[in-house]
């Protein structure tokens, strides 16, 4: 099969490393009546991203992944998350890594 027919995946769920904090936000109603149903009452939401401390964060996107959700990461330095305008700095690493291929 060529790569032209593929067709993209739209993700359900776009996440965003803060570094101590990730950001989830539910791009579908699927996505949302996942964290509905299988997230503590007690979360906290930025505008309408779930925020999730780091040390949870892949057990989540693990859940999510197993219940069929397709996810996808932010890749930007500058973007709107959920409706939000975010602006993070590079670290030197980081630039690096973009630099090379993203350390492939």
């Amino acid at each position: 099969m060529s790569s032209s027919s593929q067709v993209p995946i739209t993700p359900d769920i776009l996440v965003h490393n803060e570094g101590t904090l990730f950001l989830f936000c539910p791009l579908t109603s699927q996505a949302k009546e996942w964290i509905d149903e299988h997230v503590q009452s007690d979360i906290q939401w930025f505008g309408n991203a779930l925020v999730v401390e780091h040390r949870f964060a892949w057990d989540l996107a693990q859940g999510m992944k197993d219940a069929g959700l397709v996810l996808a990461r932010n890749k930007f330095q500058r973007q709107r998350i959920c409706g939000h305008t975010v602006t993070r700095k590079t670290t030197s690493a980081e630039q690096a890594s973009e630099n090379n291929g993203g350390g492939r």
